[in-house]
């Protein structure tokens, strides 16, 4: 009897150690996954009606790779206000951004991820700041990402 309760205990808890890996916190992609990892991010640009910019790769882009770029309202919000996927260029390790934005205010923070099959591998943003700040004068695109 304690080995039928047993087998289901283990089970449980092998369940809930995998579902915490898998929902942890970005780290750097390992080596072997360098299309994954975001080592910059500039010229992007505001006119109050699209937005584009590009990030780099260590590596061309992965061939399941998913690039995406988050849009947000201001630095701290969690809910963005679009979303768009990119598109490699030139050798790959580019991935160039365009999409349509609405604000009120004439500031937007973004940020970028990559991610294979819904897994985030990394997080692009300026060094110790959750997005980059973009508004319509176009002065704030500069900032790389790591």
């Amino acid at each position: 009897m304690r080995r039928i309760f047993l087998l289901p205990l283990l089970a449980a808890a092998f369940v809930f150690s995998v579902s915490a890996a898998w929902g942890a916190a970005p780290t750097e992609p390992p080596a072997s996954l360098a299309c994954l990892d975001i080592n910059g991010g500039t010229g992007f640009s505001w006119d109050g009606t699209t937005l584009t910019g590009s990030i780099t790769l260590s590596a061309p882009a992965c061939k399941q790779g998913v690039y995406t770029l988050y849009v947000l309202d201001q630095a701290g919000d969690t809910t963005p206000l679009t979303s768009a996927q990119g598109t490699p260029v030139g050798a790959g390790d580019v991935i160039m951004f365009s999409l349509l934005v609405s604000d009120q205010d004439g500031t937007v923070c973004v940020y970028a991820t990559s991610s294979i099959g819904g897994r985030v591998f990394d997080v692009g943003a300026p060094d110790g700041q959750q997005c980059l700040v973009v508004d319509t004068t176009g002065s704030s695109g500069g900032t790389p990402f790591h």
